[in-house]
């Protein structure tokens, strides 16, 4: 019991602190630049989170169209993101600004694509939730585990192909063949990392009315600094620092 509560204490300078105490010791050192850099992506994201909200009121293909534009404005902020969230994981000094705009220019393309193919993705498979739900009057068991399968899938193609967009240079195609092994490849703490993203999103989605204030307290950078923090261990196996 004493070594667990020695994760929480101060400790001298340099000293990275292990499983749950590695988390607080993130916030406490790097609150302001997860802060900082939560409103970036929460800036790139805005063109499709008001999109989303007018398509859920209207269902109009002009803003679906709006929800496609914003999607490819949001891959580039959501991937600086995770290269900060990253390196902050990994012990690096960041300097915000120049990081995150350093890592929208230079990953803006895959970023781009990926986001469109994700999002193609997560609309399917919202599409096809609210179908069955309408049709079948809910969801049993059976559909429920299917659908929670596919977004468990979704999910960890999206953490893992962010993750390798923004730390990893590779050519397109590596990256999805990457992400999509590495749902597997990492084990329990892929596992935890994606259900953890997964259980996020869900509350989040349950208690939409609170979205706004989801958005502007930091959820998006805790979530996506936390999954990555679970999974580093996995992805510096297989992409140690020196080849980054």
């Amino acid at each position: 019991m004493a070594s667990f509560w020695n994760h929480f204490i101060n400790l001298p300078g340099g000293y990275r602190r292990k499983g749950l105490g590695r988390w607080f010791q993130i916030l406490e050192d790097r609150f302001m630049t997860l802060f900082w850099a939560n409103l970036l992506c929460v800036a790139w994201a805005l063109p499709f989170l008001v999109s989303v909200f007018f398509f859920v009121q209207t269902w109009d293909y002009l803003a679906l169209a709006g929800m496609v534009i914003g999607l490819a404005i949001l891959g580039p902020g959501f991937t600086a993101l995770t290269h900060i969230c990253m390196q902050l994981v990994r012990d690096k000094h960041v300097f915000l600004w120049h990081a995150y705009w350093g890592s929208v220019k230079r990953d803006w393309k895959q970023s781009v694509i990926f986001a469109l193919m994700v999002g193609a993705l997560w609309g399917t498979l919202a599409y096809a939730v609210r179908l069955v739900s309408a049709v079948q009057g809910g969801l049993g068991p059976v559909y429920t585990i299917v659908f929670f399968l596919n977004a468990f899938l979704v999910m960890g193609l999206t953490l893992f192909g962010f993750q390798q967009i923004a730390m990893v240079r590779l050519p397109f195609y590596g990256v999805l063949k990457n992400a999509f092994a590495l749902i597997f490849a990492g084990g329990l703490r892929s596992v935890g990392a994606i259900v953890f993203a997964l259980a996020v999103t869900g509350v989040c989605l349950w208690f939409y009315e609170y979205c706004v204030w989801y958005l502007l307290l930091g959820i998006p950078a805790l979530t996506v600094m936390t999954a990555n923090l679970i999974f580093c261990p996995v992805f510096e196996d297989f992409f140690p620092e020196e080849d980054e």
